[in-house]
């Protein structure tokens, strides 16, 4: 036997009304429209096993679309269509930021198997904006993996059930977890099962941080701290020392991603400025008159440093596709061009048709064209004062790369 219900609220916090319809006819009676309320009705169905109590259908989040569970009352009455399917629940506890107490409300959900967002899922009391209890609802046989945080900026809570062999972890497989107790102290596990080897990345290519590693030391040592008194069955000791854990490692998350992206602009930056070095080099040393000749002098240049900085900079080796790195910067870099050559082109048509219209030869030069002429000659002069350059040249490239 089973039995069906469909709960649903409007508003936050205390001014929340909830609301259960009859079992029979799925009516919610009582609701006040758009013109008297600005809050939108949440509607949460489920069917239960009579004999268990547990929820086996919940809601499809995504086939059954946000406009269809969350609606905004435009007439007295209203009709939605919802889809339901078949489920198993993952209820979470203390889902509260550690440092500043604010409800962490911000989730996304990933199936460890594909690492991916699961097809079916449905997630309940987060909506509310103030549980610190969240029931997570998704297919049988997925392994659940999630992130919370009570800002969109970074991620304070990670759920992965990771281990040393898999820092990324495989996931809670929902069949074997209808509740995931003593929440905190399994997030700041799986987070330490993640920092850890992203910290030994970062110093096996020479990058030390003082503050990372005064953070990690502090944050394993809490872990520990709950682990021993979660033993003891001494919870609130556990519970403590696991939320001071799980801060600590949300500080050294945003500080390990702090650097690595650090690293990796700076090695932008330098391939950047291999661009106009490689052109000015082709200059200094071939100095060809042919274009052709031109384009494959400064490709050649170009492509010699940066296999020497794919070779010797560490950010390569951190990043997870350094090839991929390389292509985007050249397609931001070709798009750029192809934009300016778009807009100089058009300007100068501009030009031409005020002065058709007002029979008048223009007898300034633009300042871009200005620039653009003495950079050349400057360019031109570098083959008749080689030593100069070649000095200039050292200095500029010592002070790049030292400071």
């Amino acid at each position: 036997m089973c039995f069906s219900c469909f709960p649903s609220y409007k508003g936050r916090g205390s001014n929340a009304r909830f609301i259960l319809p009859t079992l029979l006819e799925k009516l919610l009676k009582g609701l006040a429209d758009k013109k008297n309320v600005l809050d939108k009705m949440i509607i949460e169905g489920y069917r239960f096993n009579e004999k268990t109590g547990k929820v086996i259908w919940a809601i499809d989040k995504k086939e059954t679309g946000k406009r269809n569970y969350r609606l905004k009352l435009l007439r007295k009455s209203m009709k939605t269509d919802l889809v339901l399917f078949n489920c198993r629940e993952t209820t979470l506890f203390d889902l509260l930021e550690p440092r500043n107490l604010s409800y962490m409300t911000k989730l996304h959900l990933f199936d460890g198997r594909r690492d991916a967002p699961p097809e079916h899922y449905w997630y309940s009391r987060i909506d509310t904006r103030d549980s610190i209890i969240a029931s997570i609802y998704t297919e049988p046989g997925t392994l659940l993996k999630l992130t919370l945080s009570d800002t969109v900026l970074t991620n304070k809570m990670i759920l992965t059930n990771g281990s040393d062999k898999k820092p990324m972890g495989s996931g809670y497989l929902t069949d074997n977890y209808p509740s995931l107790p003593n929440t905190i102290f399994h997030a700041a596990q799986d987070e330490w099962n993640l920092l850890a080897p992203r910290i030994e990345n970062l110093e096996s290519h020479g990058i030390y941080d003082e503050k990372i590693n005064t953070l990690k030391k502090r944050g394993l040592s809490a872990h520990a701290t709950s682990s021993k008194a979660l033993k003891e069955l001494n919870y609130s000791v556990s519970r403590k020392t696991a939320a001071d854990s799980l801060a600590l490692a949300a500080r050294v998350y945003v500080q390990v991603e702090k650097t690595q992206k650090d690293v990796l602009f700076g090695v932008l930056f330098y391939i950047a400025l291999f661009v106009p070095f490689a052109f000015v080099m082709e200059r200094f040393l071939f100095n060809f008159a042919s274009i052709y000749k031109r384009i494959v002098g400064f490709s050649t240049i170009l492509v010699l440093l940066i296999t020497i900085i794919y070779n010797v900079h560490p950010a390569f080796d951190l990043a997870y596709s350094p090839m991929v790195v390389i292509l985007a910067f050249f397609i931001i870099g070709l798009s750029f061009m192809v934009t300016l050559i778009i807009f100089f082109r058009f300007e100068d048509e501009m030009i031409l048709l005020q002065r058709r219209a007002t029979h008048r030869k223009s007898q300034d030069i633009s300042r871009w064209k200005a620039f653009v002429a003495a950079f050349f000659l400057g360019v031109s002069n570098l083959r008749r004062r080689r030593i100069r350059t070649i000095l200039t040249c050292t200095t500029l490239i010592i002070l790049t790369f030292t400071i």
